[in-house]
């Protein structure tokens, strides 16, 4: 559930648009050479086996967990045939836009938002909500707040693959070593931010045993970090929202992260790395083992991570517990995870639609949840207190899960990112992403790195799109 980076996709944005065009014949029509009309695709199940291809990216843990739901369906239903098709992050834009181009597009596909956006304003994707006049299964009331995309009003790209949110781990063995309490769980009792520096400080520990807090503490020579995140806009927002800040206005219109209350909080976090010591920098990541790793293996006491870390952590039957991110003025989260779409190109659009929805069913598809993989998108799944003890309380999901993933999810201060809302959204990060690395690396002020590139920013800046709930 990894939120896709768009850089690749705009680098790939070109090769789209000509290509695509010379496989239309000039023209952009919507399905390609290849494209059934939507009647015709729902009679294909009567005409024997049917086979969908599923694009997706991910983890070997996620793309394992998507094998099994998928291999479960095809046993309910011995008729289809489902040929899971995993490719690495790194090169999925390329990849998509590579078939696209070939006529030899996936029947339903993971998709960065910038791609996803851009391929629907082509016609190339399914139009979601026309399946609530040929479906009275598919409810919108059914599911959880900011989960489907529109790219026009009243007309969505996909839901999200799964929900996405952000939270701290911990290490709950280095805390108990050390005698510290667990992290709190009770927006009430949230850390101020001084109080986390004081934590992380403590919890930073150099070759010799010394942590942060003592003088003689070698900044150079860090055997355990306090805290480790990465430094995309998931990671870094949550800290401007909770100042007050945005990276853009309402409508879309103005760059938020150079105003003082988003630079600010910018700079806090650049802080923990260049002033503090207690984070490890872009640079000094590269050669860490990941945040999941790093967090069971003691080279990390806390992270800032997606609620997929579960997974992960499960799965190398590591030590951990959750917490609520430190605030500055108030409590903020966002809502992420990427869209899962389904092409106009296929064949069999009855039989993708059945799997589309089967996907995102725990009751049909447990294991993606129950894993630590996924939060599902059905709102049910997320209130009701049975419901959740069939995924969310369970041996892979510790004491805090509910308290820290899924409750902020319905808080009004949990909002969907720039990459959901933001038009032109991929152009922009090409910006803001190289000059907030200057700031993590300590080669400039956070005041200084927003306000310079502002003018570029605002250049590019093309309104929002509109999000139903």
């Amino acid at each position: 559930m990894r939120p896709k980076r768009t850089l690749a996709w705009l680098l790939t944005a070109m090769l789209i648009a000509g290509l695509i065009a010379c496989s239309n014949g000039g023209t952009i029509d919507g399905g390609g050479n290849t494209g059934a009309s939507d009647k015709t695709a729902q009679t294909n199940t009567e005409k024997g086996p049917v086979k969908l291809r599923y694009m997706v990216w991910g983890s070997p843990n996620e793309k394992k967990a998507v094998e099994n739901y998928s291999k479960k369906y095809m046993e309910q239903n011995p008729n289809v045939s489902i040929e899971v098709i995993h490719v690495p992050n790194d090169n999925y834009a390329t990849k998509v836009a590579t078939m696209v181009a070939g006529n030899d597009a996936p029947d339903l596909a993971y998709m960065s938002e910038a791609q996803a956006y851009e391929l629907a304003a082509q016609g190339k994707l399914v139009d979601i909500f026309e399946r609530l006049d040929v479906d009275p299964d598919f409810k919108l009331e059914n599911y959880a707040p900011n989960v489907f995309y529109q790219y026009e009003p009243g007309r969505s790209l996909g839901r999200r693959i799964g929900i996405g949110t952000m939270g701290m781990y911990y290490n709950t063995e280095i805390f108990e070593k050390a005698g510290i309490d667990p992290l709190p769980r009770d927006p009430a009792k949230t850390m101020t931010w001084d109080q986390f520096v004081n934590l992380a400080k403590r919890l930073t520990i150099d070759e010799s045993g010394k942590n942060a807090l003592d003088p003689a503490f070698n900044p150079n020579k860090i055997k355990q970090y306090g805290f480790m995140m990465e430094t995309g806009w998931a990671n870094y927002l949550p800290m401007v929202m909770s100042n007050g800040g945005s990276f853009v206005n309402e409508d879309g219109t103005k760059f938020g992260l150079s105003d003082p209350a988003a630079y600010e909080a910018i700079q806090q976090l650049a802080d923990l790395i260049n002033v503090h010591h207690v984070a490890p920098s872009p640079v000094q990541l590269k050669s860490l083992p990941n945040l999941a790793t790093s967090l069971q293996t003691g080279k990390a006491a806390m992270i800032f991570g997606g609620n997929w870390l579960t997974l992960d952590l499960s799965a190398a039957k590591a030590k951990f517990g959750y917490g609520l991110f430190p605030k500055m003025k108030e409590n903020a989260s966002i809502i992420l995870a990427s869209p899962v779409v389904i092409f106009k190109s296929t064949k069999n659009l009855d039989e993708a639609w059945k799997f589309y929805k089967y996907a995102a069913d725990p009751s049909a598809a447990i294991g993606i949840y129950a894993d630590g993989l996924s939060i599902p998108v059905l709102k049910d799944w997320l209130t009701d207190e049975e419901k959740l003890k069939q995924w969310a309380v369970n041996d892979k999901h510790p004491d805090g899960y509910v308290d820290v993933m899924i409750k902020p999810l319905f808080a009004e201060t949990t909002k969907p990112g720039p990459p959901d809302l933001l038009k032109n959204y991929g152009k922009i990060d090409t910006i803001v992403t190289p000059a907030l690395d200057n700031v993590w690396l300590g080669k400039t002020s956070a005041k200084e790195a927003m306000e310079s590139i502002k003018p570029q920013v605002e250049a590019e800046l093309q309104g929002v799109y509109e999000w139903m709930h």
